[in-house]
């Protein structure tokens, strides 16, 4: 077996709440399943491991990259440990133990933000900019004129609660948040997107708008110089191109996997029931209005 097959067993294995084990013990336990005999199970998790370990740490990695969940955790302290990244230790903070009790939760809230409709989706992308802090957070009033669907902004004194007072200068540092919102949850979005809103911002930055002379962001107000944040929220995902073009562009691009984790972690949705987090659709919704 490969170290990848290997580590997409664990996962089935293990999964997201699996306990502790040795890391040693999950491989062999691995190869027995695949058929191999004692002796020679014994004898490959040797030349296995480091590779296993390898991959598992790598797939941790790419999944905090992109604001997602891994499956498993590992723990080295002489002897590598292995667990399911929601595993509930008696050690962990009662933050990091609300985190993991939401996140159980990111494929019910996946499947709400799948339901919704192409209306509801660009209030979601505007009640997403209220979760990252922004102010006047509103959906465009002629969504799709010039691929931009919903708007906001944020300053750095609200970022890190200063009293605007006292620091008046942090409260005039305002970065300006825009966003396309492609309701498409079984279809890939592809650099095209990425260009298409790259062209809009440009448009509006420049005041040479596409329709009638209609500023869909007067109200915001961009100026050529102004600061600003450009993100792509999709319910589906990105090809692999699309997500390159908007990291050279400098553009956000998030998932509808990748916004569950996010809501999961602000607890958008949930409810507290018979001790546990449960995503709730009233709930859900009433974040929508």
């Amino acid at each position: 077996m490969t170290p990848k097959s290997v580590v997409n067993s664990m996962e089935q294995s293990i999964g997201l709440l699996g306990r502790p084990r040795q890391l040693r013990d999950a491989i062999e336990q691995i190869l027995l399943e695949a058929g191999l005999n004692a002796a020679s199970a014994a004898e490959l998790v040797s030349s296995l491991r480091a590779k296993v370990k390898s991959e598992i740490a790598q797939r941790q990695a790419e999944s905090e990259r992109l604001g997602g969940i891994s499956t498993l955790h590992l723990r080295d302290n002489g002897d590598d440990i292995v667990f399911g990244s929601l595993c509930i230790f008696e050690n962990d903070s009662a933050q990091i133990k609300e985190s993991k009790k939401n996140r159980l939760q990111v494929s019910a809230i996946h499947s709400g933000i799948r339901s919704l409709d192409f209306s509801k989706f660009e209030r979601f992308g505007r009640s997403v900019l209220r979760e990252l802090g922004a102010s006047e957070a509103k959906v465009t009033p002629h969504a799709g004129d010039q691929g931009i669907d919903f708007y906001g902004d944020i300053t750095a004194g609200s970022l890190v609660g200063a009293d605007p007072a006292i620091l008046r200068l942090m409260h005039e540092t305002k970065m300006i948040l825009v966003g396309q919102a492609k309701h498409y949850p079984d279809r890939m979005i592809g650099p095209a997107v990425v260009r298409e809103l790259v062209g809009a911002l440009s448009l509006s930055r420049t005041y040479t708008f596409s329709k009638n002379n209609i500023d869909l962001l007067n109200d915001v107000q961009i100026r050529p110089f102004s600061p600003m944040l450009a993100l792509i929220f999709t319910s589906g995902d990105f090809t692999k191109g699309a997500r390159y073009l908007a990291h050279r562009a400098g553009l956000v691009a998030f998932s509808g996997w990748q916004l569950a984790v996010f809501l999961a972690d602000k607890g958008v949705g949930l409810i507290e029931k018979h001790g546990s987090s449960q995503f709730d659709l009233a709930a859900f919704e009433a974040w929508l209005a």
